[in-house]
């Protein structure tokens, strides 16, 4: 069984920790899906802290929705996930989608980043696009989407 480590440093951000083993677990049985071995750590982060990250690492000071970094499987580590939930809320008022769906989606996108999608090519988009549609049909089917609540 995989180690899911759950942190949440925005504060306007609830979520029920077996949301997110259950959201992992589905997706692990996605034939999409093919996560490295290893612990993976996902991260509910502010804007300021989203920013910081983006710059640091991607050399982009603007406020993103989902950030993809890469482990060592020989570390016993699979990769990590950053997710600003305050984009997620936004998005979610203009998407058609619920909150809970769009959180979902980012992680669902992370994922695939961990598999070894790529989304900067436009052929790359449109095979990522098809998978996140793919494996979000799934999550809904087995009513594993993330529960968190919003209080921003």
């Amino acid at each position: 069984m995989r180690t899911v480590e759950l942190v949440i440093s925005d504060e306007r951000l609830s979520m029920v920790e077996p949301s997110l083993v259950q959201c992992i677990e589905v997706l692990e049985q996605c034939p999409e899906i093919c996560l490295p071995d290893g612990a993976l750590e996902v991260a509910f982060v502010d804007e300021t802290t989203c920013s910081q990250l983006h710059e640091s690492f991607f050399d982009d000071p603007e406020v993103t929705d989902v950030m993809t970094f890469p482990g060592s499987p020989e570390d016993d580590h699979a990769g990590d996930i950053a997710i600003c939930p305050a984009v997620a809320m936004e998005a979610s008022q203009h998407s058609g989608m619920s909150f809970h769906e769009e959180l979902s989606l980012y992680l669902v996108h992370a994922c695939l980043h961990l598999t070894g999608l790529d989304d900067r090519e436009e052929d790359d988009v449109k095979e990522m696009r098809a998978a996140e549609e793919s494996v979000m049909r799934q999550l809904r089917k087995a009513k594993a989407l993330l529960n968190a609540e919003w209080s921003g």
